[in-house]
């Protein structure tokens, strides 16, 4: 599914609306003593959502936030990332793949990666999980 995953510039990564996504945030993270990585992968666009029937790859990167918690562990953190959806049904393999992808570049102590996404909940639709009061 995914292809070309590479560690990037974090000046270089792609706009966003998505401040959290952006190389103003890397900065900020910086300036807070927390480091930052960013990496660029591409995705099928035939496996992006709202791009079927299109030929070729899409192109995407995503800002990774990284926090050393002791002198053995550290975490990794992608806020309100991807912003590249995979269709319905492909959420799971794409993160799994992105992360085993990403696994290579993270240092040996990283324990953790969280993924805050920016996607529509696949139960968002689910009126059984709404308050009887919203019904």
């Amino acid at each position: 599914m995914l292809s070309g995953v590479r560690m990037k510039p974090v000046d270089e990564v792609l706009a966003s609306p998505i401040v959290q996504q952006t190389a103003f945030w890397s900065e900020v993270k910086k300036n807070l003593g927390v480091g930052t990585g960013a990496y660029a992968f591409k995705l099928p666009k035939p496996d992006v959502a709202g791009c079927s029937g299109q030929s070729g790859s899409q192109e995407a990167d995503v800002l990774v936030v990284q926090q050393q918690l002791d002198a053995q562990h550290s975490i990794a953190y992608v806020p309100y990332g991807p912003e590249i959806e995979p269709v319905d049904g492909m959420h799971g393999p794409f993160l799994e793949e992105l992360s085993e992808s990403l696994r290579a570049y993270l240092p040996s102590s990283c324990i953790a990666l969280r993924y805050d996404l920016c996607w529509e909940s696949f139960w968002s639709g689910e009126e059984d999980l709404l308050p009887k009061t919203k019904r």
